[in-house]
């Protein structure tokens, strides 16, 4: 099985296609539910790849960054969505107090800095880890399976978005 995917991404819209790809890829193997961790500096794309997940759903409102919330939920016909960032947190298990176990069952949680949370957060199905490239406004990112169904999700993501790599 393939178990990585390498993006080389020129600018944001990019980024949310990536997005996008990972939301219709979820659909088409009937997931309701997946644990994904996106990681990488500041302003490198992770709150764009969400945006571009929300859209692949079918969501069409504004989509905000949850830092000073930490969790934004949306219900969407597709399934339920939560979108995590751990960026604010001073210790790992902050994120017991939020009940994070909770959220876990029947959606999807895409989590921006999951390193906030070692230790305390549930195993994850996908991680994708974004750094700047050398040129200006593109990215590089790294799509890996996790777990089995994170296997799943990447082979079938590799057959069906192969041509827009």
């Amino acid at each position: 099985m393939i178990s990585s995917i390498p993006y080389h991404l020129c600018d944001p819209e990019s980024m949310s296609q990536l997005g996008q790809q990972l939301a219709i890829t979820l659909q088409s193997l009937s997931l309701s539910e997946s644990v994904v961790t996106l990681m990488g500096p500041l302003g490198a794309g992770k709150t764009t790849f969400v945006r571009g997940f929300l859209a692949g759903m079918g969501y069409s409102g504004s989509v905000k960054s949850p830092t000073y919330t930490l969790v934004e939920p949306y219900e969407l016909d597709a399934g339920l969505v939560y979108h995590f960032d751990l960026y604010r947190l001073q210790s790992p298990s902050e994120i017991e107090s939020l009940g994070i176990r909770d959220y876990m069952h029947c959606a999807h949680c895409l989590i921006e800095w999951p390193q906030k949370a070692t230790g305390y957060l549930p195993p994850e199905d996908i991680q994708i880890v974004i750094e700047y490239a050398k040129e200006d406004n593109a990215r590089d990112a790294l799509i890996q399976a996790i777990s089995h169904r994170g296997e799943d999700v990447v082979s079938k993501w590799l057959v069906t978005h192969s041509a827009s790599r």
